[in-house]
């Protein structure tokens, strides 16, 4: 969405200087939530809240956008897009490479293929955001695309919920899973 904020904006009916000033604050929102979630997690060791709790936020914002052609309402949502979906973007990037304990060309080759992977929408997304001022594949897209990450940080949190508790069974990380240094140190996943 990013790439198009400018016309979804535009979509609330000011000119184009209006249109272009009320395109920062968003971002400015963005980074405040990006530093303060990112930290938050950090400093707590937790990754799947901060990443649900985020997208739920870009959820709604989404439904708010695709549903309804109030201004104030539509900026709201505009607001909380970026700054929520930044915000998830990077826990996720960090729960991302902390889960991944495979030697360090492989984890450097799982990254770019995940953000090879993330920049994929740059090429597609232009087709979707046609029919102003609602967007509305674009939007639908977005809620499917945002409800697809809360199922995946779900599944994740399983998956490496369960990986925890084989290592503290003492059964080891396995031929992919953390080595038996990390194991005999207490490794755990993040979650």
């Amino acid at each position: 969405m990013a790439n198009f904020f400018p016309s979804v904006v535009g979509g609330l009916g000011y000119d184009r200087n209006k249109t272009y000033l009320l395109t920062a604050p968003p971002f400015l929102l963005c980074v405040v939530t990006m530093m303060a979630n990112g930290f938050h997690s950090d400093r707590t060791r937790e990754r799947f809240w901060h990443i649900v709790g985020a997208l739920a936020v870009t959820f709604a914002a989404n439904i708010i956008a695709v549903s309804s052609l109030n201004t104030a309402a539509r900026y709201v949502a505009m607001m909380l897009l970026p700054a929520s979906f930044y915000a998830s973007a990077v826990v996720t990037l960090s729960w991302i490479t902390g889960s991944m304990s495979q030697p360090s060309p492989k984890r450097a080759g799982a990254i770019a293929f995940i953000n090879a992977l993330c920049n994929t929408p740059n090429i597609w997304c232009s087709y979707l955001y046609y029919a102003p001022p609602r967007y509305l594949s674009a939007f639908v897209v977005n809620v499917a695309a945002t409800a697809l990450a809360i199922a995946f940080a779900v599944a994740t949190r399983v998956y490496l919920g369960r990986q925890n508790a084989r290592l503290g069974r003492g059964e080891g990380g396995g031929k992919h899973g953390p080595t038996e240094a990390q194991v005999a140190s207490g490794f755990r996943y993040i979650l």
